[in-house]
């Protein structure tokens, strides 16, 4: 929170000293990313394996999405049961991070997650995040199946690695009343 708030002063600075024209224009920066990790099936395997297993994942989901956030300059934002919503500053990081914590829940294959990326303006208020981005984030996240990343446009567009491929997605989105193009993540 004092990092945000000393490089919101920073910025400060840099337009006031640009409008003034004793320095360059501030770079634009982009759009943060916002993440929603998801277990799946998590209320069947609640029913199958009892409420201390479903909690001993909760809690698993929680300490890896904390430190993958912390690894890609971003944060966890709060929990949500059996899933959390993230905030980084870009779509790269939010991306990796998505990725990176899909992984870990899904090394023996005990706890499928799955997630949803898509970068743009947010409304921050209280440490929550707000807004279209927020919900849209949250929609790509249900959309996908176990395993699977799920990004929005905006995040193909800002994302360019070798690695890292985007195929088109057929993905219907609840409550969202126009057409959202999605693509599934595929790395080399």
């Amino acid at each position: 929170n004092e990092q945000r708030s000393a490089g919101r002063i920073v910025e400060g600075f840099e337009e006031f000293f640009a409008s003034r024209g004793l320095g360059p224009p501030p770079a634009p920066m982009a759009p943060p990313a916002v993440v929603f990790v998801d277990l799946s099936g998590f209320t069947r395997l609640t029913e199958e394996r009892g409420d201390e297993v479903a909690v001993r994942f909760a809690s698993t989901l929680q300490r890896e999405a904390d430190a993958v956030a912390k690894a890609n300059d971003g944060r966890l934002v709060k929990l949500l049961g059996d899933g959390a919503m993230l905030r980084f500053p870009d779509a790269d990081r939010g991306l990796d991070a998505a990725l990176s914590v899909i992984r870990s829940l899904s090394v023996d294959g005990t706890i499928p997650a799955h997630a949803g990326v898509h970068a743009g303006p947010v409304i921050e208020r209280d440490l929550d995040l707000f807004g279209r981005t927020v919900n849209l984030a949250s929609r790509i996240a249900e959309a996908a199946g176990p395993g699977q990343v799920l990004v929005s446009e905006a995040v193909v567009e800002a994302v360019d690695r070798p690695e890292v491929r985007f195929e088109r997605a057929d993905a219907v989105m609840k409550g969202i009343p126009e057409t959202v193009a999605v693509f599934r993540v595929l790395v080399d």
